[in-house]
């Protein structure tokens, strides 16, 4: 068995595929093996057998449908106990909650995330820990900042600082039962 790739292409559908020689019909004309390869039912429907698909247009594909780069100053405060907000960070135009995935600057570090990271830090001569907390999330209209603020002690304060933050929307949309 002799498995060769193949290219299709028409103004509806593109498909690069593997296919098995020994389909085809024996020493073919040129317009005999055209025909063949047309009629492989995997340029009609490529769930036909997905194991020989390299490639094929009507596949739906992860994509970036668009960058947002923006700056924001997180919340701060020496009060002890916790501290929270959720912040619209810019409205997404999808239909649904779109997959997103970004990263945030702060200081010297640039730190890729979806979900949540530890932002901030702070420890007292006496074991006493305070964390800053910060969630990329998304509803049906925006992609949000959630921040948490645990403080243990003024001694222990977070203080509020610019980030930037650049977030990327992708063409999927997550199922509103995720």
């Amino acid at each position: 068995m002799t498995m060769r790739r193949h290219l299709y292409a028409d103004p509806n559908v593109v498909c690069i595929w593997q296919r098995d020689s020994a389909l085809d019909p024996v020493d073919p004309t040129p317009e005999q093996l055209s025909a063949a390869i047309r009629s492989d039912p995997v340029i009609a429907d490529p769930s036909a057998d997905l194991s020989r698909v390299y490639y094929h247009s009507g596949l739906a594909y992860l994509g970036i449908n668009e960058v947002w780069e923006g700056t924001f100053t997180t919340l701060g405060t020496s009060a002890s106990g916790w501290h929270g907000r959720t912040t619209n960070l810019f409205a997404h135009g999808q239909t649904g909650r779109p997959l997103i995935f970004g990263n945030i600057v702060f200081g010297s570090k640039d730190v890729g995330f979806n979900g949540t990271i530890l932002l901030q830090s702070r420890r007292s001569p006496a074991d006493e820990t305070s964390n800053h907390y910060v969630t990329l999330l998304t509803d049906d209209t925006y992609v949000k900042i959630r921040e948490e603020l645990y403080i243990y002690n003024k001694y222990t304060a977070l203080y509020a600082t610019e980030v930037t933050i650049r977030v990327g929307i992708f063409n999927l949309v997550v199922p509103s039962d995720f």
